[in-house]
């Protein structure tokens, strides 16, 4: 780990001061806030590795040669540089500096594989400090280094200690730390993944305990993140849907506490929009609650009969639009996929009349076989092979299985067409896409397949949303 201190120098006529940094820790007097906050940084505990100081020509000779550069030394013996820019009259030398930064903090950061910063912007001049901390955004993410913290020495701003004046130093570190929480909204609106958003809770569960706060329910909500992450990485329906239930009712929580502690922690306010979009977003991927449909099965869940109903059907077709949304098309025509065999176990097990036979939905094929059999029927293949069609039911429970479906298929010919067309075109695409079209005659000219898997996914969810309907008339 390697901890560098970066500051600018003015050419301001500065007043000695006293600074304050938390709730107890106070500098000696002395008129550069740098001496200051290394002072009050050495109380802290910070191992400084190195001051980089950015200067003008005009700030070197009023404040740095053998002034703060040699009351910098008497109290720190580690490395110290001054780096020159120019003075920021003009748009491209505000670039010019912007683009120093980022070589000094390209050659800080080289071959290092923890570095943190600690930020003074104290006598940044006019826009240096808006130029520092945008080069600092933009640069974070090349060069890998990590903000530790970003502080203000408020001269004017004091609280009396002991009859004595004592400035404030403004821990601005939270604010500059929204970015990442955009960055999270980001991710999640893009790709619907939870990482980034799921690390700054845990940074924000940390920063609040160090401020003693009370218990807030950070940990619940980071493990259902943590599970929902992992379940969609795998397309695990199931706990998709709990967990999207889950955590949205646990941000419901949150969002109560945030707002009784927004006094203390004005930061919250913005954090708070973050979590609330977040929350209505995964509330969108409703299904399954409580423990009306599932239990749990080690870190999993296991569905019952009742899983199998037309609000999961809306649900499934709900998270292919989500899906779809972001992009995800392998996701969007497993789900479409997995949606069609739910439904044939719908048919099945709720709409022929076969309720007495004793379904096993956990058992490994139970879905294929669902969908397997109804295929068949569909396909006018009044006789599939007995082996393939619930090998756990005895011989009277599969004859009676396949009679009712065919009777009730008979009595709906346009569903039974539209299923088997919708089936076949549906599989063929999700196959075709989760072999990358390997084995089809598009696999050297795969983009306009494609595309046209893109263009018309949305026209195959709305085909699926009205099967669904259908079953049901």
């Amino acid at each position: 780990m390697r901890n560098i201190l970066i500051s600018f120098l003015g050419t301001g006529d500065y007043k000695e001061a006293r600074y304050k940094l938390d709730d107890s820790l106070v500098s000696d007097r002395n008129k550069y806030f740098q001496v200051a906050l290394c002072q009050l940084l050495k109380q802290k505990g910070y191992n400084i590795d190195k001051i980089v100081v950015f200067l003008t020509e005009g700030a070197k000779s009023k404040h740095w040669d053998n002034k703060l550069e040699v009351e910098l030394r008497g109290i720190y013996g580690g490395q110290i540089e001054a780096v020159d820019i120019p003075s920021g009259q003009s748009e491209n030398q505000m670039w010019e500096i912007f683009n120093q930064i980022g070589t000094k903090l390209k050659t800080e950061t080289q071959g290092e594989e923890d570095v943190r910063l600690i930020i003074d912007i104290t006598h940044g001049f006019r826009a240096l400090p808006v130029t520092l901390i945008l080069a600092l955004l933009f640069y974070k993410n090349i060069y890998g280094f990590n903000i530790e913290s970003v502080y203000y020495g408020a001269f004017d701003a004091k609280e009396k200690i002991n009859d004595e004046e004592v400035s404030l130093i403004f821990d601005l570190t939270p604010m500059i730390g929204l970015a990442e929480w955009s960055e999270s909204l980001m991710e999640w609106r893009e790709t619907g993944r939870g990482d980034i958003f799921t690390k700054k809770m845990v940074n924000l569960t940390r920063y609040l305990k160090s401020q003693k706060r009370g218990k807030l329910p950070f940990e619940e909500i980071i493990i259902s993140l943590n599970l929902l992450n992992a379940a969609n990485d795998i397309l695990k329906v199931e706990d998709i849907f709990y967990q999207s239930v889950a955590a949205g009712c646990k941000m419901d929580g949150f969002r109560e506490e945030a707002e009784k502690i927004l006094s203390d922690f004005p930061m919250m306010s913005p954090v708070n929009e973050i979590i609330e979009y977040i929350r209505s977003d995964i509330l969108s991927v409703k299904g399954i609650s409580g423990e009306k449909n599932t239990k749990m099965i080690g870190e999993g869940r296991e569905i019952n009969i009742n899983f199998i109903s037309k609000d999961t059907l809306f649900n499934m077709i709900s998270l292919a639009e989500w899906y779809l949304k972001r992009r995800r098309i392998i996701e969007t025509f497993s789900v479409l996929r997995e949606t069609l065999a739910i439904c044939a176990a719908y048919i099945i097990t709720k709409k022929i009349g076969v309720s007495d036979i004793d379904f096993d939905v956990n058992k490994k094929n139970f879905w294929d076989e669902c969908l397997y059999t109804v295929r068949s029927v569909c396909n006018n293949d009044m006789y599939p092979d007995p082996g393939d069609v619930f090998p756990n039911c005895g011989d009277r429970a599969k004859e009676k299985i396949l009679s009712h479906l065919n009777s009730w298929f008979n009595e709906r010919p346009e569903l039974a067409e539209m299923f088997k067309t919708l089936e076949d075109q549906i599989g063929k695409k999700r196959n075709s896409i989760d072999h990358c079209f390997l084995g089809t005659s598009e696999k050297l000219n795969w983009k306009e397949p494609l595309k046209d898997y893109i263009d018309n996914a949305g026209e195959y969810i709305e085909k699926t949303r009205q099967l669904v309907d259908l079953v049901d008339k």
